[in-house]
């Protein structure tokens, strides 16, 4: 008979009568994400108090999970781990509630602060940079012209232009090859503490040439493990990859 470890996710706004299925369901997921092993990991019941999901975790995967668990919200996080500890921090927040994780009648081994931590200031700063990426539309009727770029990992930048004249030119390069932007741009810093673009207006820019598209696929052919060296050609996987074939 396979045996078990209980562990406990308490969240301090809500009972269970008043926490929406949904919610529960956002809840849940996050914390298969923090787990980690879901095949191992499994719901078990929502407990009576404050609102407490009960978690059982088979035993053979108990000593891998709790190093996993001891790691939340420390520095040298894993990546997965920290974004999902963020997420039940944000999430709790939103609920205007706090939580924890926890084994029954034993210690604690994640605080979440949620409402409880302090919440980073907005900020707004405007810095002259350059941004890179595939012109996927540009122009229109008003008097600041919009400008959208999209990057290598798919994010699309939306810029402007005051510059007819620029507009126009860039107009020639729609849908590939790659340009780069220099301009002034608006960044925000978040509650979550993350930076983000809110308005980049051009000033001048440049086209990518077939040439930096070479010096880039050497760059990545001399990363170990990679494979690119495995493609016969590399740089027309590139312009499939940007849709210009």
């Amino acid at each position: 008979m396979e045996k078990y470890e209980v562990y406990q996710f308490k969240v301090d706004a809500f009972t269970p009568d008043t926490l929406p299925m949904a919610r529960l369901a956002a809840y849940l997921t996050q914390l298969a994400s923090l787990f980690g092993n879901p095949e191992r990991v499994h719901f078990d019941k929502l407990k009576k108090g404050s609102a407490i999901v009960q978690t059982k975790v088979e035993s053979t995967a108990v000593p891998k999970i709790d190093t996993r668990l001891r790691q939340a919200g420390a520095l040298d996080a894993p990546e997965d781990v920290a974004k999902t500890y963020g997420m039940l921090n944000k999430m709790l927040r939103e609920d205007n509630a706090s939580g924890l994780l926890r084994k029954p009648k034993g210690a604690t081994i994640i605080r979440f602060p949620g409402k409880k931590a302090p919440v980073a200031e907005t900020i707004r700063v405007v810095e002259a940079g350059s941004l890179e990426g595939i012109l996927i539309r540009v122009g229109g009727t008003d008097e600041t012209l919009p400008v959208w770029l999209q990057d290598i990992d798919g994010s699309i930048r939306y810029c402007n232009t005051r510059d007819k004249q620029i507009a126009r030119q860039l107009a020639a390069y729609y849908l590939g090859p790659s340009v780069r932007v220099h301009g002034s741009g608006r960044w925000f810093r978040n509650q979550d503490e993350k930076w983000d673009l809110e308005e980049f207006t051009i000033a001048s820019f440049e086209p990518l040439s077939e040439h930096k598209l070479v010096e880039t696929v050497q760059t990545i052919r001399q990363i170990p493990g990679n494979e690119w060296n495995e493609l016969d050609d590399p740089i027309a996987y590139l312009k499939h990859m940007r849709g210009n074939e």
